[in-house]
């Protein structure tokens, strides 16, 4: 019985994590949108100012510096 209980009570626990952690799987999709967005300006970034280097080069100095 007690065992039963436990069990319940975790499902409980996980239904309540979930509805906790929908505002903030919002707030994750937007940082996913923002990092996508910001990733296509570093392309067109690169097409205009940085032709003789790639895109990687560009990314790997970024994270050097």
């Amino acid at each position: 019985m007690d065992y039963k209980k436990k069990m319940l009570e975790g499902k409980s626990k996980e239904a309540k994590k979930l509805l906790i952690a929908l505002p903030n799987g919002f707030l994750n999709y937007g940082v996913f949108l923002f990092f996508i967005l910001f990733l296509i300006l570093l392309i067109i970034l690169n097409e205009i100012y940085f032709l003789n280097r790639t895109f990687l080069e560009i990314i790997w100095d970024t994270i050097r510096s």
